[in-house]
């Protein structure tokens, strides 16, 4: 990275209100642990605390020569841009290195799979071109900018964008102006902030309105939200699917192998190294992109066949007579449902499933739950645990149609309990939301 401060200073429409000697910046940073004398730093306000307060810090014992500040402060020997608000500021300058550097562009947003998909969709268009991925969980309003600032000589970068409210997908989307919108699903996350599934698809393809009238689509077309707006959007569309057959792009077969998946597209064989047919349209998104960026059949194939599944997201572990599906890192109940099924679909002896509650249903969560309840006594597990009493309505649920359950009070109970009862063969699903530390359990099992 190179820029200079006249390039901040037009970026940001700032002021500079005191000057010092440095010209150029290699790198920007918002933690103060991190700066040195050759950063921006970016002092951003948050609910805690305010970064501002350690400006004396970064520029006095750090050596940062340049800061963005929202206040009148003046600093001897540093150059002081002054900005009305610091986050913005830097929502600004992200905009410019983009549009500076101009990687080809893809924005990922959804209910759930965005990560899964942004990670398996670099890893295949790493094999075509350099390629800057989003790490971890860096989606939103400070995430997306910090992502955009490690741009180097990359030809593409992807970008995962998050929300929970009406706006935010517009404003990541006007910050990176994407080429290619992907929008993986339309569950139920954050439907306490959005008012209901219309609300949330709302929310979502605001992902447009930083494309311009030649920028790209893709849908998954198996949900029936996603298919409905095929007319109702000024860009072209391409749908993927599994289920349905009017997509632009299906899979012919698909065999589940336990740990792996293969299938095929157009007569050609592909294979992931994670299971469910939720990962297969993962896949298929992929592919619809590797292809639209000039991807050959070798280096999809190669792309999606490297593939690792991200830290506690589905992680297979296999013990000297059980196996443990990790799934740990967050949940919903389209996601849950999705997990239920690779359960189903793997070989073992008896199919316990322990699940932690959902969060950000707002009043929709105990019925919900209620829902996924039932639908887990219909799909022929053996046993259900709930960890918590929040988790309760999925008892309650399973329990009407005559399944018997258990809910334990905490993580802890929870392991001793699942401990005391393994059998040889058996194969247990956890998971739950974030909140729950559902890793917990699982960390537990495998020591």
């Amino acid at each position: 990275m190179k820029l200079n401060i006249i390039e901040i200073l037009n970026a940001v429409s700032g002021k500079i209100i005191s000057e010092g000697e440095i010209k150029e910046i290699t790198k920007i940073c918002t933690d103060s642990r991190v700066a040195d004398s050759q950063c921006l730093f970016i002092p951003i306000i948050g609910e805690r605390f305010d970064a501002h307060d350690f400006l004396e810090d970064v520029i006095t014992n750090k050596g940062c020569k340049v800061v963005l500040s929202s206040k009148e402060i003046d600093f001897p020997f540093a150059t002081v841009i002054l900005v009305e608000d610091t986050k913005k500021a830097m929502g600004m300058l992200g905009r410019y290195y983009i549009d500076k550097l101009n990687p080809k562009r893809i924005a990922i947003t959804g209910s759930v799979g965005k990560t899964t998909t942004k990670d398996m969709l670099g890893s295949v268009l790493s094999k075509i071109a350099p390629t800057l991925v989003t790490s971890g969980n860096f989606n939103n309003d400070i995430g997306v900018p910090l992502t955009a600032f490690r741009l180097e000589d990359e030809k593409t970068a992807v970008f995962e964008m998050g929300m929970n409210h009406f706006g935010e997908i517009d404003y990541l989307s006007k910050i990176v102006k994407p080429d290619i919108g992907v929008i993986t699903n339309i569950g139920y996350s954050h439907i306490e902030n959005l008012g209901s599934r219309e609300g949330i698809l709302k929310a979502k393809l605001e992902i447009v309105n930083g494309m311009d009238k030649e920028g790209v689509l893709v849908l998954n077309g198996d949900d029936s939200l996603l298919y409905s707006v095929k007319d109702t959007v000024p860009n072209k569309i391409i749908y993927y699917g599994v289920k349905n057959k009017e997509s632009d792009i299906c899979p012919e077969k698909i065999e589940n192998m336990g740990d792996y998946t293969t299938f095929s597209v157009e007569g050609k064989e592909y294979r992931i190294n994670v299971p469910g047919e939720h990962n297969v349209l993962n896949a298929l998104c992929s592919i619809v992109i590797g292809k639209m960026l000039g991807g050959s059949y070798e280096e999809i194939k190669e792309g999606l066949a490297d593939f690792r599944a991200e830290g506690i997201r589905q992680n297979i572990i296999k013990k000297d007579n059980f196996t443990v599906i990790a799934d740990c890192y967050n949940a919903a109940p389209d996601s849950m449902r999705a997990a239920l099924q690779v359960l189903k679909e793997y070989p073992g002896k008896r199919k316990i499933v322990v699940f932690g509650s959902v969060l950000e249903l707002g009043s929709y969560r105990d019925k919900l739950l209620y829902k996924l309840g039932e639908d887990i006594a219909d799909c022929g597990i053996d046993i259900l645990i709930t960890v918590t009493e929040d988790a309760l309505a999925i008892n309650k649920g399973a329990e009407a149609k005559g399944f018997a359950t258990v809910n334990i009070e905490n993580n802890e109970k929870t392991l001793e309990y699942l401990k005391s009862i393994i059998e040889d063969g058996d194969v247990i699903l956890i998971k739950g939301s974030r909140k729950y530390k559902m890793e917990e359990i699982s960390e537990g099992l495998i020591k």
